[in-house]
């Protein structure tokens, strides 16, 4: 062999290795590229689509658990005022009590 066929092999080796490489890339890079963007882009609608659901889930019911304790505070406030009026009465039956038990006595 001469310098010139080898030179020639070593091109055509070269060339269809840079077939082979542009083949490779456009048979199993691009469409491998293309299903991770697709992918990637169902996944984050996927995402914000339960974001959103769970926003209009925890919306109401953050309201509903304000709600809740702001009645517990004021049922809380009208235990302790019942308290109040109960030691009252309590007082009061006592004193008549006591009365009741003077007037017995005379």
């Amino acid at each position: 062999m001469e310098w010139n066929e080898i030179g020639s092999m070593i091109a055509v080796l070269g060339a269809a290795g840079s077939f082979l490489i542009w083949l490779y890339k456009m048979l199993v890079q691009k469409p491998d590229q293309r299903n991770k963007e697709e992918t990637t882009k169902a996944l984050i609608e996927a995402q914000e689509k339960q974001a959103d659901h769970l926003e209009k889930t925890l919306m109401p019911l953050t309201f509903q658990i304000k709600s809740l304790n702001e009645n517990l505070n004021e049922s809380k406030r009208d235990r302790e005022a019942i308290h109040e009026e109960l030691e009252e009465h309590e007082e009061q039956l006592i004193d008549h009590d006591k009365r009741i038990s003077i007037l017995e006595r005379k």
